[in-house]
């Protein structure tokens, strides 16, 4: 979030290396952003050719939001798949709730 001018600073404070990493991990700068299904298969395509670096940053990245998403089940169980609002959980964060259902998935 913030665009150009955030990964200027990013790039002033931490360094050209550290920035290149954000601004990779990043699935766009543009305001507004396009469709979320676009930007999501944009930018796995963009991680085939990433740097190893990315790659690490994005996987951690995509890790932590797994382990929060778990966390905010254990918190508030299948209302977290309710709706396309957000709402506040126990961790403290807000945990999208997407339409889908558990008992949408194979094996359960």
């Amino acid at each position: 979030q913030g665009g150009a001018p955030t990964l200027d600073r990013i790039r002033v404070q931490f360094g050209g290396q550290v920035a290149a990493i954000v601004d990779g991990c990043s699935d766009t700068d543009i305001i507004p952003k396009p469709p979320w299904r676009h930007r999501k298969k944009a930018y796995i395509e963009h991680l085939r050719c990433a740097p190893e670096a990315v790659l690490r940053v994005s996987a951690a990245d995509k890790l932590n939001n797994l382990r929060a998403v778990v966390r905010d089940y254990d918190d508030i169980g299948e209302a977290l798949w309710l709706d396309s609002t957000r709402m506040p959980t126990k961790s403290g964060t807000t945990a999208p709730r997407s339409g889908y259902s558990t008992r949408d998935c194979p094996g359960h």
